[in-house]
Order: structure tokens, then C-alpha cells, then sequence
């Protein structure tokens, strides 16, 4: 269709389908947080992965760290939130034990801008060695 005939209704069902598409078929963790380190965004494999982790589920305008009683990862976590919200994009790679074995998971922390105002930060997170992060009746 031509971009001159397309109508404001109809871009925001095209790009609202494949963001609904995106969050539900990628088998990375996404997930995005505003400034004050609440969630504005996570696909499935990022709130299962949560879960599975933690025993704590995601919800949408929640806090991006999950109340649990390991205060070094969360200090951790905090340390890099706020890294990220202060304009810096890096990834790093952190060892976690899983429930199906240990794994090495590469996040990528990549500050959201508008103009030159930080407005929050989008993370995706994959297993290094190319393996889901998530379980298998998930990840199917």
C-alpha cells in the first residue's frame, strides 16, 4: 500500500500486530523499563524467565527488580539499570543456575532517547551458547 494512502488507524494496527508478534515469539528476553526502573514492556520469555528465576511474575508498570532475598544480585542489576540510564550502552555477561543447568546469558543494555533526554532503557538478554533460556514447553 502506499504511504500516502495509509491511515493513521491503520499504522497503529501494523506496527501494534508486530510488536504483539515480536514480544511473543522471540525466544531472547526483551523487556523495557522507564526512569524510575519500572517495567513499560516484556515479552513472554522474559516474565517466564523471571519466574522460573525468581518465583516473583512481571507485571507491566511493576519495578524492574524482583523482590528476592539474593541483595548482591539485585544491588547488582540496580548498579546496571542506572549505568544504562545514564546514557551509557554496553552488554554483559552474567552466570546464573538455571532449573535445567548453569548458563551464560549475554544482556545488552541500550538507553532509550528522545531528543537528548534519557526516557528509559531497553534490555535483550540471550544464552551464549545459542540455547532458549526458558523452558521447553515455553520455548516450543
Amino acid at each position: 500500500m502506499p504511504h500516502e494512502v495509509k491511515s493513521a488507524s491503520w499504522n497503529h494496527l501494523v506496527y501494534g500486530n508486530l510488536l504483539d508478534t515480536f514480544l511473543s515469539s522471540s525466544h531472547e528476553l526483551l523487556w523495557a523499563m522507564d526512569t524510575n526502573k519500572k517495567i513499560i514492556l516484556a515479552n513472554e520469555a522474559y516474565k517466564q524467565f523471571v519466574y522460573e528465576l525468581t518465583g516473583e511474575r512481571v507485571k507491566i508498570d511493576g519495578p524492574a527488580l524482583p523482590k528476592v532475598e539474593d541483595r548482591i544480585m539485585i544491588q547488582k542489576w540496580d548498579e546496571l539499570y542506572t549505568r544504562a540510564l545514564n546514557g551509557e550502552k554496553f552488554n554483559v555477561i552474567t552466570g546464573y543456575l538455571s532449573i535445567y543447568e548453569p548458563v551464560m546469558i549475554d544482556t545488552c543494555f541500550i538507553p532509550i532517547r528522545y531528543s537528548d533526554h534519557i526516557m528509559g532503557i531497553a534490555c535483550i538478554a540471550r544464552n551464549s551458547s545459542g540455547k532458549s533460556l526458558i523452558s521447553n514447553s515455553i520455548a516450543e
